[in-house]
């Protein structure tokens, strides 16, 4: 399928099923704005402890809202009937698996984080042209081959729903199906970032 035909298609999807992309977008709302109070005007980024509280309890619900939106489409596509009742459902049964795929998430991110943080540490105090080069040369690589596993493992949440499948079976599925995919995976992408 085109990716123009998907992108056709989840509109017509979630044109129908408008409740759960407002659902969603009450929660990003909510989210957004609560984060904003905890935020320092002279820098913009949370400093608080309550603040991390905050994002922690946001970021696991919203692993319940993405189980549920996500098990009441695939039901809808299915049937052809939006059952919301079955909401509940689905988040509470897909939560923890969705949990641990955000942890596999985090940790993807804090090991090219550490590695990055170690390549600066070891070029910057050489202050010359050549610890230059490799610093930028070194960092590029790394957030690059982040942001391909990051990438690989884009479909992961949404095998695992589909499919009511173990973690490990949908990143498997996920990564096969980005690699044969990445084309129309990158496409999409660029599509969602230049819509929000």
């Amino acid at each position: 399928m085109e990716i123009i035909e998907v992108i056709k298609k989840g509109f017509r999807i979630a044109t129908k099923a408008i409740i759960l992309v407002l659902v969603l977008f009450a929660f990003n709302v909510v989210c957004t704005f609560a984060s904003m109070s905890f935020t320092t005007p002279e820098v913009g980024v949370p400093v608080t402890p309550a603040a991390v509280v905050l994002t922690i309890i946001f970021l696991l619900i919203r692993n319940f809202i993405i189980g549920g939106i996500l098990g009441t489409i695939k039901d809808f596509v299915k049937e052809g009937v939006l059952k919301l009742k079955e909401f509940a459902k689905y988040g509470l049964k897909f939560y923890l698996r969705l949990v641990e795929l955000f942890l596999i998430y985090v940790l993807l991110i804090l090991i090219v984080a550490m590695i990055a943080l170690l390549i600066t540490t070891i070029t910057i105090p050489f202050k010359n042209t050549v610890a230059t080069v490799i610093y930028i040369t070194g960092v590029s690589v790394v957030v690059g081959i982040g942001v391909y596993f990051i990438m690989l493992l884009i479909m992961s949440p949404y095998v695992l729903v589909v499919e009511d499948v173990k973690i490990i079976d949908s990143i498997k599925k996920s990564v096969s199906f980005v690699r044969n995919n990445l084309g129309g995976v990158i496409g999409l992408l660029v599509f969602f970032i230049l819509i929000v």
